[in-house]
């Protein structure tokens, strides 16, 4: 059943069902409308004829007052009987068979308007019987209206009313139409208002779903390229240490070998004292473990290692890293002094990015300081962080300069081979290992590099991948 069909019916139901009320209702009330006004008139030609019975009881006219009570039942059809009863018997009647017992115990009224009374016929039927009082005497006169015949009278006018009513419905039927066709074109207008915009949307969802997928697998893509730049950037920045450390490395390798030869010729000269002999290997054993030190420290720096984590002490990371620029830092005249905290909990770190780390940030320093001045390194836990400090006196940084610190390729020292990656990847790195990086300067009292990372929730941890 469509749409249409279906408003129509409901409306033209409804307004037929309350067009059927009001007629009905309408009917009844002319109805009853009807029998109201039938016995106010019979009521008042009762009084009359009331006064005319009365005097010809009087005169015991008895012939003149049926003629009288038969004139009203003939030329009224609403008037069923007229009996006049005295001391509850009849005295004058127009039954055929005589007047029924039950009638003459109906009482009259004595003053006023007449006693009217609902009774029911022994064959069916409802009448009214109206009585009242005549004269002084103990008598009464009667009437009785057939309900039927007042309805009949009145069914003309019902018959209208219904009439009315089915041409209202008729009416009703045809606006109930034409509102069912008004308020489904208004309906099919906004359905198919909003199939359209609700298919727009859906091809804008797919639209999107179609860009969300391209831009996943593009981020996906570069995030992995980033990924993989850091880690070359890491390596070049590593590979260009070396290359800044190696005179120092070879400046370091150099002492021990000097001390190696000196021993070397000092036992050959002393082949026959064994205690000279013995003192002299053991010196050149010491020394050769000095080189194989230097030279494995550079060589772990160098190494690119998966970025696997396990539980440190970072004072044995910042001791390695001071050993590998202490070189540098002595061809610039610049020392390097360590102040750690023994007693500092581990982190869990990559041991080889962390080095690079604190390489970097001593070499910053170390680049940023005047000829005989001293790095500070100081390391101490605060609650459930360890804090590595890197101070310099040098100039300090420019506010400026500060800003864009961590900048990748921003560096001050362009002309001196400076990168400008040193302080971007040990930001990086120190991110990601859930740390943070923070700066202190002033401009002519130099600059602090403060790293700080979460201390381990396991000391005694085992390696993390």
């Amino acid at each position: 059943m469509t749409l249409n069909r279906r408003i129509f019916i409901r409306v033209s139901g409804l307004v037929a069902g309350l067009i059927a009320i009001v007629t009905w209702l309408a009917c009844a009330f002319a109805v009853s409308h009807h029998r109201a006004s039938t016995k106010d008139i019979f009521s008042a030609q009762l009084t009359v004829v009331s006064d005319r019975a009365e005097r010809l009881m009087l005169l015991d006219d008895r012939v003149a007052l049926k003629e009288l009570l038969r004139g009203m039942v003939d030329d009224h059809d609403e008037v069923e009987y007229a009996f006049v009863e005295r001391g509850g018997q009849p005295y004058i009647h127009t039954f055929e068979s005589g007047v029924p017992r039950d009638l003459l115990t109906v009482p009259s009224e004595s003053a006023g308007a007449p006693a009217t009374h609902e009774l029911e016929r022994a064959t069916g039927g409802r009448f009214t019987d109206m009585a009242l009082q005549v004269g002084d005497e103990r008598a009464g006169l009667h009437l009785g209206l057939s309900r039927e015949a007042i309805d009949r009278q009145v069914l003309p006018q019902v018959l209208s009313i219904v009439a009315l009513g089915a041409g209202a419905v008729l009416v009703g039927l045809a606006l109930a139409g034409a509102a069912t066709r008004l308020i489904t074109r208004e309906v099919d207008q906004t359905t198919n208002a909003l199939r359209a915009e609700i298919t727009e949307r859906e091809r804008t969802q797919q639209e999107l779903a179609r860009y969300r997928d391209q831009l996943e697998d593009l981020v996906e893509q570069r995030t992995s390229a980033l990924a993989e730049s850091q880690a070359k950037m890491r390596q070049s920045e590593r590979l260009a240490s070396i290359g800044t450390f190696a005179a120092g490395v070879a400046h370091e390798i150099n002492n021990p070998l000097t001390s190696i030869l000196m021993s070397a010729r000092h036992a050959l000269r002393s082949i026959e004292d064994r205690l000279n002999v013995e003192t002299s290997l053991q010196e050149v054993i010491d020394e050769a473990d000095r080189c194989g030190h230097i030279v494995k420290g550079l060589l772990l720096f160098a190494k690119h290692q998966p970025s696997e984590k396990e539980a440190l002490n970072l004072n044995d990371v910042l001791y390695r890293a001071a050993g590998l620029v202490r070189g540098y830092g002595g061809r610039r005249n610049v020392s390097i002094e360590t102040a750690t905290d023994d007693r500092i909990a581990s982190v869990v770190a990559n041991s080889t990015e962390m080095e690079q780390v604190f390489v970097n940030v001593i070499k910053n320093a170390i680049d940023a300081s005047d000829e005989g001045q001293a790095i500070n390194v100081q390391s101490e836990q605060d609650g459930r962080s360890i804090l590595i400090h890197v101070r310099d006196r040098g100039r300090g940084m420019a506010p400026e300069e500060e800003k864009h610190a961590f900048d990748p390729f921003f560096t001050t020292r362009a002309g001196e081979g400076g990168s400008g990656l040193g302080l971007s990847i040990v930001h990086g790195t120190v991110t990601e290992h859930g740390g943070t990086v923070g700066i202190s300067t002033e401009s002519g009292a130099g600059t602090v590099i403060t790293i700080t990372l979460p201390r381990s929730p396991d000391p005694a941890s085992e390696r993390i991948a």
